[in-house]
């Protein structure tokens, strides 16, 4: 499945060099992960990981079996995806995560959250892979087709680098936009805004309202909650500046 998720637009482009795959469950921290050289992989999976889920689940086989394979994915797409020098961890655990998501395997505790950095990795990168390739009208499927989507571009063309840039791979991939340009956009995409979100935004936008009213002189500013986020976004820094 993951072969066919990177790859599914030229499946000529699959790695080859894999010779063996073990898996092996033991005591460990964490949830799991892949080790080992190019040719002999590993994936080392927690026991104690899989019987607190299984308690946490109602001793439900099927949630536990759901779980596995949605964690083996992610594994096993570091087995076989791209990478280059200075290649971004937050960016290869976020493609790993993508392919989970286009798997169908999502869990219940993934948030879509448009803040931070977006390389933080995991579901946070994911979701941002997933929503370049609808911005980019391209969405990647388990059939095979001619055209990669964004991330199976990216996946292909970073293993053709001698080092990690992400201003000109963005650029070349993503239609001349920069990663910075497309995270701006996606952080300001409209999510609902609850009472509780709409507190939460003018909370922290304190200080742009007071600078506005400094700044232009005027008794009373902006505080949708929509529309500060993106004066914030767009003003906030520079009006921060300007005033001190």
């Amino acid at each position: 499945m993951c072969l066919r998720i990177l790859y599914s637009y030229n499946p000529r482009h699959s790695p080859t060099h894999v010779e063996s795959i073990r898996l092996i469950v033991r005591e460990m921290d964490g949830v799991a992960h892949c080790t080992g050289p190019a040719n002999k992989k590993e994936i080392h999976l927690s026991i104690e990981y899989l019987s607190k889920f299984l308690a946490d689940h109602k001793n439900d086989l099927q949630v536990l079996r759901t779980e596995v394979e949605g964690v083996l994915i992610h594994e096993l797409t570091h087995v076989w995806q791209r990478t280059c020098l200075r290649y971004p961890g937050g960016l290869v655990e976020g493609v790993a995560d993508w392919v989970r998501l286009v798997a169908g395997y999502v869990p219940a505790h993934w948030k879509q959250k448009r803040e931070g950095k977006w390389d933080a990795g995991y579901c946070p990168t994911a979701f941002f892979l997933a929503w370049i390739n609808d911005q980019l009208q391209v969405t990647a499927t388990n059939s095979t087709t001619t055209t990669p989507s964004f991330v199976q571009a990216l996946n292909h063309y970073v293993g053709s680098l001698d080092s990690w840039n992400a201003e000109t791979v963005f650029m070349k991939l993503a239609d001349g936009k920069t990663v910075d340009q497309l995270w701006t956009t996606y952080c300001l995409e409209e999510e609902e805004i609850t009472d509780a979100v709409a507190d939460r935004i003018r909370a922290e936008n304190v200080s742009l309202i007071s600078n506005l009213k400094t700044l232009v002189q005027i008794a009373e500013t902006e505080t949708d909650p929509a529309v500060l986020r993106r004066l914030n976004a767009m003003v906030g820094k520079a009006v921060n500046q300007f005033l001190k």
